[in-house]
């Protein structure tokens, strides 16, 4: 990766980026599946009181993650990587309690905007 990695004033989330800037939900969902609890906590914990002021500097952006500055881009993958992965938290306190029932690697997402 050269360059600037994530926009000014987020560059100590640059850990977090190859394992969570993901470009796709399914890649997404399957990082939260398969990762540790104790990294997810603490991605979960860093991002946490960062995640209005990362929401805050993309409003300056056009809503498409296709059209943000590689940086921004980044900043956003982490920003869906990180509500991904908070229900684990907010709603459970444990790692998806669904996955037992369906193996993850058989989902298909479909783009948004197509039929399901």
């Amino acid at each position: 990766m050269s360059g600037q990695i994530l926009p000014a004033g987020f560059e100590d989330l640059a850990r977090f980026v190859e394992s969570w800037a993901l470009p796709s939900e399914r890649e997404r969902m399957l990082a939260r599946v398969h990762s540790d609890m104790g990294l997810i906590g603490e991605f979960y914990k860093t991002l946490s009181p960062r995640i209005t002021a990362m929401l805050t500097h993309l409003e300056a952006y056009p809503p498409t993650l296709e059209t943000l500055p590689q940086p921004e881009q980044r900043l956003a993958m982490l920003a869906l990587s990180f509500m991904e992965c908070s229900r684990i938290f907010e709603m459970w306190n444990q790692q998806d309690v669904h996955c037992a029932n369906f193996v993850p690697e058989r989902l298909d997402f479909a783009p948004l905007g197509t039929p399901g």
